[in-house]
């Protein structure tokens, strides 16, 4: 006959309480990240809701002409509102793990912008176009413009790179042509958008190639230390 052990009924308590705190722990553990997501979440819907409202107060006031007021609730549960007098714009920010927008994106609702990211300045410097984020600094050539096409040598486009870390320009060649021939075209080439803390910069080449119309589009994301070149034609 084999060998038996005896538990005596506290020792068995015990370890059932044990077991027991081990098992809610582990699942609040497991939860936390998912209701903080879910608060996150939350809170941007609230702040987006605030930011809509802002911008229809805002539109009426303009409207109505001196004088017109409007009462706004303003109600910021997690983040900052920021009011830059210098671009004239009013921004919520907010740290979150939750996947509200993808990563470096940027989306119109209306006149509302809503992105992921703000390490990219984009800076017009007259001919040139400026774009920077914590590794790269890019200089682009602005040419020509909507209603004024000129030549386009679309490996001029980048006048130079400066790599931010290594305190040095980039002293390689950089070379680009549509379907390996093509390197000259007629067009402009303007940047999509211009200010601080954005979550990408992008310079685009609008330009005809050997008779098709084209974009040539040059990407810097948040906290990358590379570029995106991409080409599609215009429909």
């Amino acid at each position: 006959m084999g060998k038996r052990k005896a538990v005596s009924p506290l020792l068995a308590s015990t370890l059932y309480v044990a077991i027991a705190v081990f098992v809610i722990a582990l699942v609040l553990t497991m939860a936390t990240p998912f209701f903080q997501k879910l608060r996150d979440k939350a809170a941007f819907e609230n702040a987006k809701q605030m930011m809509s409202n802002l911008n229809s107060a805002l539109k009426e006031v303009v409207a109505e002409g001196r004088g017109s007021t409007r009462l706004v609730s303003v109600n910021v549960r997690r983040g900052v509102l920021i009011v830059d007098n210098e671009s004239n714009t009013i921004e919520f920010r907010m740290k979150t793990e939750a996947p509200i927008v993808a990563r470096s994106t940027m989306i119109r609702e209306g006149d509302l912008i809503i992105a992921e990211g703000d390490d990219v300045d984009v800076i017009d410097n007259g001919n040139v176009i400026t774009m920077r984020n914590s590794y790269l600094e890019v200089n682009i050539s602005k040419v020509g413009t909507k209603t004024n096409w000129q030549e386009i040598n679309l490996s001029q486009i980048i006048q130079g790179v400066y790599l931010v870390k290594e305190n040095t320009f980039f002293d390689g060649t950089v070379r680009m042509r549509i379907n390996d021939v093509y390197e000259n075209g007629t067009g402009y080439v303007y940047a999509e958008m211009y200010g601080r803390g954005l979550p990408r910069g992008r310079a685009v080449a609008h330009l005809v190639v050997n008779g098709t119309e084209l974009e040539l589009v040059i990407t810097l994301p948040s906290y990358a230390d590379f570029l995106i070149v991409e080409t599609k034609e215009v429909e």
